[in-house]
């Protein structure tokens, strides 16, 4: 195939930390090669559609299987689709449980074809007729049911770019007048750009974010580092990241759509992997990161500051390829690496874009956690004998109760486990209407 200050977003850290990434098995064939559900397109928080990579000993081989899960990834169904040829896969746009496209190349040889199915996965039809047979296919979008976009390596002297108004019965290529001409040896990348709205950016191989802002019917280009190629991630219209995954010093960000872009240097401590935006929260990025190259376990970081302050939302993720792609702010899956667990990563927390203040945050828990009666929340030291409101929210963010604080004593019982259902909880301690923590709360009867 081609190609710090740590503020608390979500929770406060307990003294014994928890995962917010599940794995979630799948079952690829144990046959000597190895799969890695690596392209993800989420329909909701439970169905998501998988592109699957393959690799033997002589580098990657041919796999043309749709994955899918309608049931938050407890089961898995597999797919075949009727691809000839040596099909990779490059990329994988769902509209729904039914309806999905798969874009594959052939092999090496590039091309590109575009395979849609209607019923959920049960019978495929090859959307795409001349299109791409001279260039590589990269990456698609949806931006309606009806209107969709593939994006492809130059041919002919230009990007090839088809848009489809019906669905992908026909297509048209966007004319080389309304496309900036590319740079000598300059293509796109596999998988890789970024979409909000009518807006939709992609970066290159010689280091250029093009932009367009009607849904792919004409594009501009900027130079943002020329001596790298670089993936862009937009949270919104105007503010986003340029950067280059593994050991480069620096990442760009803009606040202008793209017009004018800035380095900053990347996270103190971390190499970063794949980026992805959390629609609905305002300036909310996800990066996959390591320690070290090469790479023994991961983290997933968030931020809604361009990364000067972040959230660790886990800190020990083994067998993931970094590639991160959120829905909302309940809904992520971080795909899995070559390996014979074959599994894929659930998000399982709930992210907020407002900022928590947690001074000595390990001083401020709920016991015992998990819960099966009453519970005990020991408050930070600094929070003692100040008027303080307690919530509790569902994993969907919903209010469950809340409740005023005797500010007389630091350790009472608050909570009581029989009141509420087996799951997942979270426990917010506000003063004076700023948020001071969120502790995630497990009742298990």
């Amino acid at each position: 195939m081609k190609k710090v200050t740590v503020f608390f977003a979500l929770m406060c850290i307990l003294p014994f930390g928890f995962s917010q990434f599940t794995a979630m098995p799948l079952d690829y064939p144990n046959n000597g090669t190895a799969y890695m559900p690596y392209f993800t397109s989420i329909v909701d928080a439970n169905t998501v559609w998988v592109g699957t990579v393959r690799q033997g000993g002589t580098g990657y081989m041919p796999y043309a299987e749709a994955v899918k899960t309608s049931d938050g990834g407890h089961t898995w169904q597999f797919l075949p689709i009727p691809v000839p040829g040596y099909p990779w896969i490059q990329h994988v746009a769902a509209l729904d449980e039914n309806t999905c496209y798969y874009l594959f190349t052939d092999g090496g040889a590039g091309g590109g074809s575009v395979w849609k199915t209607t019923d959920g996965g049960t019978t495929w039809i090859k959307k795409t007729n001349l299109e791409f047979q001279e260039g590589w296919a990269n990456f698609i979008h949806l931006f309606s049911p009806d209107t969709l976009l593939v994006m492809g390596d130059p041919n002919n002297g230009y990007f090839e770019i088809q848009i489809s108004f019906d669905a992908g019965d026909t297509w048209s290529r966007v004319p080389s007048q309304d496309i900036p001409p590319p740079l000598p040896s300059e293509n796109g990348l596999s998988g890789e750009y970024s979409a909000v709205g009518n807006c939709i950016w992609f970066g290159t191989s010689r280091g250029r974010c093009y932009k367009s802002i009607d849904k792919g019917l004409h594009w501009t280009v900027v130079t943002v580092d020329p001596l790298t190629h670089q993936n862009v991630c937009f949270s919104d219209t105007q503010h986003g990241f340029f950067y280059q995954p593994g050991t480069t010093p620096f990442i760009y960000r803009t606040s202008d759509g793209g017009e004018t872009w800035t380095p900053q240097p990347t996270i103190p401590g971390y190499f970063i992997g794949h980026m992805s935006r959390v629609p609905g929260i305002n300036r909310g990025f996800v990066v996959c990161a390591w320690n070290q190259i090469p790479a023994d376990s991961m983290m997933v970081l968030y931020s809604t500051d361009f990364f000067n302050t972040y959230t660790i939302l886990d800190s020990n993720i083994t067998n993931a390829s970094g590639f991160i792609n959120f829905k909302d702010e309940t809904t992520g899956w971080l795909s899995g690496n070559y390996n014979y667990y074959h599994n894929i990563y659930k998000f399982t927390g709930v992210l907020t874009s407002t900022p928590a203040h947690c001074e000595n945050p390990a001083t401020t828990f709920i016991y015992p956690n998990p819960s099966f009666g009453p519970s005990r929340i020991n408050l930070n030291k600094d929070l003692s004998g100040k008027n303080l409101k307690l919530c509790v929210f569902a994993l969907t963010g919903e209010l469950i109760s809340e409740a005023n604080i005797d500010p007389s004593s630091n350790s009472s019982t608050y909570l009581d486990a029989s009141n509420y259902q087996n799951g997942i909880y979270f426990v917010r301690i506000t003063q004076e209407d700023m948020q001071s923590s969120v502790i995630k709360w497990i009742v298990n009867h």
